[in-house]
């Protein structure tokens, strides 16, 4: 097993998948666990900023593509 796929095993906490993966029935099953890994990881990614945005508890969606830029006057506090 490459150490690219031990990394992913140890990222997403699968302690035996390294020693069944051989056991796979596909042609190539290395590179099948690592797209399936990548995929895991990316979904994971996405979970968890989804998960931390609820959580944050923002009344509103915003994004900086419908800020204002030029109708806004900032202020620094303090001054």
């Amino acid at each position: 097993m490459t150490d690219n796929l031990r990394s992913k095993c140890k990222s997403l906490r699968l302690a035996y998948i390294p020693d069944v993966y051989g056991e796979i029935p596909f042609e190539n099953p290395e590179q099948f666990l690592n797209e399936l890994f990548q995929e895991e990881l990316k979904l994971r990614e996405k979970a968890k900023v989804t998960r931390l945005i609820k959580k944050a508890g923002f009344l509103d969606r915003k994004s900086l593509k419908t800020f204002e830029w030029f109708e806004q006057q900032m202020r620094l506090p303090g001054r």
